[in-house]
């Protein structure tokens, strides 16, 4: 059965800018990285499948990724073989396939942040569904988006420049506001692409109480078993 609303996902292999050596988590080797961000992805299926009326299209590359991962969601989630390329080059095909397979809102995530939660995807679907045609940006800091959502094909958002809007994110936003639709910011939400953005997300988990419908579980855990393995050399949060 399709549902109403899609969270488009993509995976995403852990990049962070290790450049000051001294920041925190920036000397984590890649397997723990690995470890972290898909314990983010899993947090965000699960907050993307506590969510009513909503399918999940995750991108991925199967030689990378075990669908097993997914299996308790697996009535919710629909893969996609990802092999090459980056997500700006699959993102327009992503939210054309959607939306021709009769999704009447779609959420495209750019950034897999897992304090995306239940209650920010709720908000976003609801407002959708309040105009004929809207567009909702998820901003960044640094002028980009971590997420666009929509209920029609706005490709001149993906034009032969597509990878631009992503290596320029300020060019993205300004795309954005030049569409003939009513434009709808989400909260600011910072990207995960050093070590003190994953210390400050640390922070914030900690911020959050444990029965919050938004916590994200796999995320904490994962946080918590580098206190364990790395106890002996204090490994700086």
């Amino acid at each position: 059965m399709i549902r109403q609303n899609a969270v488009i996902v993509f995976t995403r292999t852990p990049q962070i800018n290790r450049a000051n050596p001294d920041e925190p988590y920036a000397a984590l080797p890649w397997e723990d990285l690995d470890a972290l961000f898909t314990a983010i992805l899993g947090d965000l299926i699960e907050h993307a499948c506590q969510t009513e009326d909503v399918d999940v299209l995750l991108y991925r590359n199967p030689a990378e990724f075990s669908d097993d991962f997914l299996h308790p969601y697996r009535d919710r989630v629909r893969c996609f073989d990802m092999h090459t390329g980056s997500i700006a080059n699959h993102l327009p095909g992503a939210i054309e396939h959607a939306l021709t397979s009769h999704y009447n809102r779609v959420i495209a995530l750019f950034e897999n942040q897992p304090l995306i939660g239940p209650t920010l995807f709720k908000k976003i679907f609801s407002q959708l569904g309040c105009e004929d045609d809207c567009i909702v940006v998820g901003p960044t800091p640094n002028e980009g988006a971590y997420l666009l959502g929509v209920k029609s094909n706005h490709s001149a958002l993906f034009g032969s420049d597509e990878i631009n809007l992503f290596s320029k994110p300020q060019r993205l936003l300004q795309c954005i506001c030049q569409e003939n639709a009513v434009v709808f910011p989400a909260p600011l939400l910072y990207t995960l692409d050093t070590g003190s953005s994953l210390a400050r997300l640390r922070l914030d988990i900690e911020a959050m109480h444990e029965t919050d419908t938004d916590f994200p579980h796999r995320t904490f855990a994962t946080f918590k078993s580098f206190d364990k393995k790395y106890k002996p050399r204090k490994l700086p949060r």
